[in-house]
């Protein structure tokens, strides 16, 4: 066959190249925290999927993780509110920033009979229907980004993955 021989524990180690979290950072990132419960829910399903001896990288890889966020859940302190200020809260951020990031393809907008602004309802595919209701701000066929309202007045943009949500007319939508 040709080519290098490898050991089984090249192919095991997470991270391979003896980083200690996924992605080249100093402490977890977010592919970390993606990735663990992904992971560690394989490895409980179906422990000899990840034996502590075959698979030694994806094992410490899991210890070190669960402690880490283990000592942020004893050491983060949340102030308990009230629902009306947790309505509150998102009034209290800043403007968009990300307004240059947000794309409105025209043609895809075109095939599901969309146009910008219009109200439209984003619902979760996977949750019975459940849904939110908006003025259509951004679409591509990765993401649909609607403007809505709070119960607390304040307006927000909301970004939902396009696989898992449908995006409909609000008034071709029988609620």
């Amino acid at each position: 066959m040709g080519g290098k021989e490898t050991s089984s524990a090249e192919h095991t180690a997470i991270p391979l190249d003896g980083r200690t979290w996924l992605s080249d950072t100093t402490s977890l990132s977010l592919v970390d925290i993606a990735a663990h419960p992904v992971i560690r829910g394989l490895r409980m399903l179906g422990p000899q999927l990840f034996e502590d001896d075959g698979f030694p990288g994806i094992v410490s890889w899991i210890q070190r993780t669960e402690k880490y966020l283990a000592q942020r859940r004893v050491t983060a302190s949340q102030a308990k509110i009230t629902g009306d200020e947790a309505a509150y809260l998102p009034s209290t951020l800043p403007d968009d920033t990300l307004d240059s990031h947000i794309l409105f393809d025209t043609k895809e907008a075109e095939r599901l009979g969309l146009t910008g602004g219009s109200q439209v309802a984003v619902v979760d595919d996977a949750e019975g229907g459940i849904l939110t209701v908006g003025s259509l701000v951004g679409l591509t066929k990765e993401e649909t980004v609607i403007e809505t309202s709070g119960t607390a007045g304040c307006t927000m943009r909301c970004h939902f993955p396009r696989i898992g949500y449908t995006v409909q007319s609000r008034t071709a939508t029988k609620l």
